[in-house]
C-alpha cells in the first residue's frame, strides 16, 4: 500500500510540474507577441541579416536589396514604440546624402492604414484615394494600389489606393408578394448579392415570393447569404394522379409537387425500363396531403456483377440470288468470360430478303460471332464478327462477308 501511495504522490508530482511549464510558457508567449517593445537601430545591417534576428519585425524594403545590402535608412526612429508585427520600411539609401538616386521602389501597401501610409510617406509619395469598398480588412485600411510593389518610382510619383470602408451591415428588404426577379434587383440596389432560391408551394401567384431567410428587417452583413422561397402557386386539387406509364424520375417529382409522400419499388419484371406499371393509390382518388403513394416500377436488367443487361436487334440482309432453306446462330462471348448461343428460325431465300433478331446479352462489350448454316446440307461459314454494346445498345463491325458465306456453303446451288 504504501508503495503505491508513493507511486501515486509521484503522479501527482509530475502533473504539478508539468502544468507549471505549461503556465510559463503560456506566460512567455503572451509577453513575447504582446508586451510593446522599441524599435531597434537596423542602421548599418545587412538586410537579411536583420530580417532574421528581429523576426518579430515585418521588414520591407524601399529599394532593390540584396543579400549584402546594408540598411541605411528606416523610417521608424530607434526607441520609439512598436507591436509585435510592426511594419517598418528600409532602404539602402542615406535620405540626408545628396547623391541619393533619383528612383526606389514602391512599398506594399495592403493592410496598411491610410493615415499612416500618408504620415509615413507623405514625402515622397502622393496618396491617392481612388475608392473606398466594403471588405473583410478593417475600414481605413489600405486593400488596393495601382502601382505594384516593387516597381520603381520616383519621388513625388501619385500612387492611387483603394481604401476598406469595413463590413457593411445591410437591413434585409421586405419582398414578400414581389415578382421573383424585381425582388433580385431590389436585394442587389441594397447591396446584397449573395442569394439563393427554394421553392415551395403557396397562394401566392406562382414566383412571388413568400418570405426571406433572414427575414425582413434583419441587419446582415454584405457578403451574407439570403434565401428567397418563391412560390409555385396553389396546389392542384388533391386528386391522386395518374402515374401509371410515366418515368419513374417523372412520377417522384410530380408526387412530391402534389404534396405527397412517393414511396419506390423496383421490379425486376420484364417491362420498359424506369416506367411506373402500378400504383397503390388509384388515380382520381382523393387524399390528404403529406400521403404515402407506392409507385412500382420496371428496374434497370443487371447481372450478377452489376452490369446492365440489354437487349440489341441484329438484321442481316440476305443475297436475292441465294436459293435454300437456312438458318443462323449467333455465339457471344462475355467480359467475364461466359458465352451464350443464340439461333434463328429457319428462313428461305429468295422468299424473304432479311433476317431480324433480338438479341439480349449483358455489359459493354461482347464479341459477336455470326455463322450461316445451309439446313439442307448442314455446310457452315462464318459470315462475320461484332462487337456489341449491350449499355449503351450499339454494334460495331469488325469484319462481315456475306456474299461469300452464301457461297462457302453452297447457297447458290440448292436445288
Amino acid at each position: 500500500m504504501k508503495e503505491k501511495d508513493k507511486s501515486a504522490n509521484k503522479t501527482k508530482l509530475l502533473i504539478g510540474v508539468l502544468s507549471i511549464i505549461v503556465i510559463l510558457i503560456t506566460v512567455a508567449f503572451i509577453l513575447y507577441r504582446f508586451i510593446p517593445r522599441k524599435m531597434p537601430n537596423l542602421i548599418g545591417i545587412e538586410y537579411y541579416e536583420a530580417k532574421e534576428k528581429y523576426e518579430y519585425l515585418d521588414i520591407r524594403s524601399l529599394d532593390k536589396m540584396d543579400r549584402d545590402s546594408i540598411i541605411m535608412n528606416q523610417d521608424i526612429y530607434p526607441g520609439e514604440k512598436i507591436k509585435y508585427g510592426e511594419i517598418v520600411f528600409v532602404s539602402s539609401i542615406y535620405e540626408d546624402n545628396q547623391n541619393v538616386r533619383e528612383q526606389w521602389t514602391m512599398p506594399d501597401f495592403i493592410g496598411v492604414d491610410f493615415n499612416d501610409a500618408v504620415a509615413k510617406y507623405g514625402n515622397n509619395i502622393l496618396f491617392e484615394e481612388e475608392a473606398e469598398e466594403y471588405n473583410e480588412a478593417q475600414a481605413g485600411t489600405i486593400i488596393a494600389q495601382d502601382i505594384e510593389p516593387g516597381t520603381e518610382f520616383k519621388k513625388g510619383d501619385t500612387v492611387k489606393v483603394t481604401v476598406s470602408k469595413g463590413l457593411e451591415y445591410i437591413t434585409v428588404p421586405d419582398l414578400y408578394d414581389m415578382d421573383q426577379e424585381i425582388a433580385k434587383e431590389k436585394m442587389k440596389e441594397c447591396g446584397l448579392s449573395n442569394f439563393e432560391i427554394k421553392n415551395t408551394t403557396s397562394e401566392l401567384p406562382k414566383a412571388h415570393i413568400v418570405k426571406t431567410e433572414p427575414e425582413a428587417g434583419t441587419k446582415v452583413r454584405f457578403s451574407d447569404t439570403v434565401t428567397l422561397f418563391v412560390s409555385m402557386g396553389i396546389p392542384p386539387e388533391h386528386k391522386v394522379r395518374d402515374y401509371v406509364g410515366m418515368n419513374i424520375n417523372d412520377a417522384v417529382e410530380y408526387a412530391k409537387w402534389d404534396n405527397m409522400e412517393p414511396v419506390l419499388i423496383a421490379s425486376n419484371e420484364e417491362g420498359e425500363e424506369n416506367t411506373v406499371f402500378f400504383q397503390s393509390i388509384n388515380s382520381g382518388e382523393s387524399y390528404e396531403e403529406g400521403s404515402k403513394i407506392i409507385l412500382y416500377y420496371y428496374s434497370e436488367k443487371k447481372d450478377n456483377n452489376n452490369k446492365k443487361i440489354g437487349t440489341i436487334n441484329y438484321q442481316l440482309p440476305l443475297p436475292t440470288n441465294a436459293n435454300g432453306d437456312f438458318s443462323i446462330r449467333i455465339d457471344l462471348e462475355y467480359y467475364d468470360n461466359t458465352t451464350d448461343t443464340k439461333t434463328s428460325d429457319v428462313f428461305s431465300v429468295p422468299e424473304e430478303n432479311s433476317v431480324l433478331m433480338s438479341i439480349t446479352g449483358k455489359g459493354e462489350k461482347a464479341y459477336v460471332f455470326v455463322t450461316l448454316i445451309n439446313e439442307n446440307n448442314q455446310e457452315e461459314a462464318l459470315i462475320g464478327e461484332y462487337s456489341f454494346d449491350f449499355v449503351d445498345l450499339v454494334t460495331k463491325t469488325e469484319k462481315e462477308d456475306i456474299v461469300s458465306a452464301f457461297e462457302r456453303v453452297g447457297g447458290y446451288n440448292n436445288g
